[in-house]
């Protein structure tokens, strides 16, 4: 794996970030994650994995980010990895299949991502972030367009290990991540191309202040693509229940289509446009074996899926893009 963190880290303020990032990293050889370490050393590498098969690939293949076959390991294998799997649950964002073991993820990540792509620049050469990254799964998607970097960040632990095994059978790529967040964009100033930060936003209590540190890291002509949640309505303004919505806590505005475009050209953005609007429903967002706590279906009112529990309007997804001048 490439240390994007080493290989650029005099091009952005990496002394201010750096006591932060080995801390974080040094939080997995806690006893929590030392079984899972050790599980993951004795596993095969993409190189041995080559080596065994030469045909052996990695890739995603009708939207389902796909690593090998169940002929690609030994069954002493299997037994190693398959605990290694329902130690990372809950599983978020996919599908994913490693070797031959389906993971049914809480969404269809990649309904969103086909959705989105027609409006997303061209990423060759580019370098690129994406904030909220998760597991990492659309930053393969991001591939594709050969990418002089992708740099995924989230604080999550978890979301980390998920990455880290993806990349230990994948083909050498450009893909990095590290356990930061919005937070940290400031060490980053003109840094990126492109950034992209996909349902983080209406977890922020100052939402443009989020997206005026997004327009901070980019490069001039650098562009933004920020997902959000959304609600119905004509008009910019924004939603702000005094509790949860949908049974979510720590989220604060959710906004219009038309407000989340105001938004963005309130912290800078110029040439904003919308390049997808849905309706989230509960055949792309569910509860699964590999996510088995609630999902969209116990947070929507049963009798009426327009609606959330709490009586608002149920969620919809919109995509904006936004250029820096």
């Amino acid at each position: 794996m490439i240390d994007l963190f080493d290989l650029y880290k005099e091009e952005f303020n990496a002394k201010a970030i750096s006591p932060k990032r080995t801390e974080l990293l040094d939080a997995l050889k806690r006893p929590f994650w030392q079984e899972f370490n050790a599980g993951l050393e004795k596993l095969p590498d993409y190189i041995q994995l080559r080596k065994r098969n030469p045909n052996y690939q990695s890739e995603i293949q009708q939207g389902i980010l796909t690593f090998g076959t169940h002929s690609d390991l030994t069954k002493d294998e299997h037994e190693i990895l398959l605990p290694l799997l329902k130690h990372l649950v809950p599983w978020r964002k996919g599908p994913i299949s490693f070797f031959g073991h389906s993971i049914d993820t809480e969404w269809r990540s990649d309904w969103k991502w086909e959705r989105m792509a027609p409006g997303i620049p061209n990423m060759k050469g580019m370098r690129v972030a994406d904030i909220g990254c998760n597991n990492g799964y659309y930053m393969y998607h991001m591939l594709k367009d050969q990418p002089r970097f992708v740099w995924g960040l989230d604080p999550s632990e978890k979301y980390f290990q998920a990455f880290k095994m993806m990349q230990k059978f994948a083909a050498p790529n450009t893909l990095d991540m590290d356990m930061l967040g919005v937070e940290e964009l400031f060490a980053f100033p003109n840094f990126f191309d492109i950034v992209f930060c996909l349902g983080v936003i209406y977890h922020r209590k100052d939402p443009i202040g989020m997206l005026q540190d997004v327009h901070q890291t980019l490069r001039k002509g650098g562009q933004a693509i920020i997902e959000s949640i959304s609600v119905p309505g004509n008009g910019p303004y924004a939603l702000s229940p005094p509790a949860r919505y949908s049974k979510m806590r720590n989220v604060f505005f959710f906004p219009t289509s038309e407000c989340l475009v105001a938004w963005m050209q309130k912290a800078g953005f110029k040439e904003v446009e919308i390049i997808s609007h849905s309706i989230t429903t509960t055949d792309e967002q569910k509860r699964s074996d590999w996510m088995p706590f609630e999902s969209l279906e116990q947070y929507l009112d049963p009798e009426d899926h327009s609606k959330t529990l709490e009586g608002y309007p149920a969620p919809e997804r919109t995509v904006v893009v936004g250029t820096k001048k």
